[in-house]
């Protein structure tokens, strides 16, 4: 962050960009999947609009609504949405859909069958936040 701080009065915009997908972003999203959903993504979403706020060279007080469209750089909470889109899409095969499960012509045949299951560590693993947030896309 010092080195985006150091520089954002001397290099343009696009390599500040450049610089923050490099650094930034790859660290946000790696991993994301498992930990998206933790105590800690609120704080890692505050350290990730003041970096924007830094690049953009904007008041703390702005929104940054408007910054990140102009800028395409996810938020991340979008960034995890897409993450689980995208483990969905590419392990279909883990996945059940209610069709799988019956034969019946309903409308929500096509969407993923949710288990029921009680168990902490099958609500805590990335299926459980799989069948949570990506069966509303998934159709």
């Amino acid at each position: 962050m010092l080195c985006t701080e150091e520089h954002k009065h001397v290099v343009p915009i696009d390599t500040l960009r450049v610089i923050y997908f490099a650094h930034i972003h790859s660290i946000i999203s790696y991993g994301i999947i498992f930990g998206g959903n933790s105590f800690y993504a609120n704080k890692i979403f505050i350290l990730q609009n003041g970096i924007i706020r830094i690049i953009t060279n904007t008041r703390p007080r702005d929104s940054c609504r408007e910054i990140l469209k102009s800028t395409e750089i996810l938020t991340l909470y979008s960034q995890y949405i897409y993450s689980l889109v995208l483990y969905t899409t590419n392990n279909k095969h883990l996945f059940d859909t209610n069709n799988e499960i019956h034969k019946y012509e309903t409308m929500n045949n096509n969407n993923l069958h949710r288990p029921i299951a009680n168990l902490s560590k099958f609500n805590e693993g990335i299926k459980s936040y799989v069948y949570g947030t990506v069966h509303h896309f998934y159709r």
